[in-house]
């Protein structure tokens, strides 16, 4: 993976369509995952313009509509539409937010412990 946010395409158990019970969708992600955060973030409400400069994290998003804006190197944004099923990867150190347009729910997950960081976020000066 690079220094972008990346949707993560998720592996299907196509037997769970079939048999008409639902859907199982796995992400697997590239590097271990040790702590999970459940979120809920309200409509018209913003969660970010910061950065975590220990550890990457992979949101699975569970309920709701809303945007992830990701700030490039050349100063523009990068705009990633989010709803419930998408799982997004952002790599440390890459400035983001997300904007609520609906109530949202996410399940946080990091690759280091929050609360085992000097530094776990890092905000971004408006």
């Amino acid at each position: 993976m690079n220094g972008r946010a990346q949707i993560l395409s998720p592996d299907i158990n196509l037997s769970t369509l079939q048999d008409g019970r639902g859907l199982i969708a796995s992400y697997i992600p590239n590097t271990p995952i040790l702590e999970f955060v459940y979120q809920v973030t309200n409509a018209g409400k913003t969660r970010g313009h910061h950065f975590h400069p220990e550890f990457d994290e992979f949101v699975l998003y569970v309920e709701g509509e809303g945007v992830y804006i990701e700030k490039l190197d050349d100063g523009s944004d990068r705009y990633i539409p989010i709803s419930s099923g998408i799982c997004l990867y952002t790599p440390m150190g890459v400035y983001h937010t997300v904007e609520a347009v609906t109530t949202m729910k996410s399940i946080s997950l990091l690759t280091k412990p929050w609360n085992s960081c000097t530094n776990p976020i890092l905000k971004i000066q408006q």
